[in-house]
């Protein structure tokens, strides 16, 4: 199986807003902060899936990076109302989330990435559950570039925010 070249800014292109929902959650509920040792050895998180992890990784699948702008998503999307009613957050806790738990985010992002892909290929159901591997080190040049594009839409957050004057 190829692994894709490109992806679109904001994945709901591929799938609609719900569907990109539902694979955030189930990729936060299993975002454990192993990085690579995670994707390949499909290890599961030892807590429920976090409000703040899923909030921020279906604005930068959708290609909300802005910290202000993931926090007015709150408002604006349906679909996060239940968090929002949950959780009172300020754009500098976003800014705080991200750096304490970039792992965790980094796996959430490329775990939804991957099922996202394999949905757009394949049309497969998300009700398939989570993306899980085998363990074998040859899955990690056809995790590369769901990986990379992971830390990259990390790092276009960071750069959007790098002006904040938050301490």
């Amino acid at each position: 199986m190829a692994s894709p070249t490109g992806f679109p800014a904001d994945l709901t292109a591929w799938c609609g807003h719900e569907a990109l929902f539902r694979m955030v959650q189930a990729s936060a509920a299993r975002a454990c902060g192993d990085s690579w040792v995670n994707l390949v050895e499909d290890r599961t998180a030892s807590r429920q899936g976090d409000d703040v992890l899923t909030l921020v990784s279906y604005c930068y699948l959708q290609g909300i990076y802005h910290s202000i702008d993931v926090i007015r998503r709150l408002d604006t999307d349906a679909l996060l109302a239940p968090i929002g009613a949950r959780i009172g957050v300020r754009p500098e806790q976003i800014r705080r989330f991200r750096r304490e738990h970039r792992r965790a985010l980094t796996d959430c992002l490329t775990h939804s990435l991957v099922g996202l892909w394999r949905l757009q290929t394949r049309g497969s159901d998300l009700a398939q559950g989570p993306v899980t591997l085998p363990s074998h080190r040859l899955y990690f040049s056809f995790l590369e570039p769901f990986y990379l594009q992971a830390q990259d839409r990390i790092d276009r957050a960071v750069v959007l925010d790098s002006m904040a004057l938050d301490y």
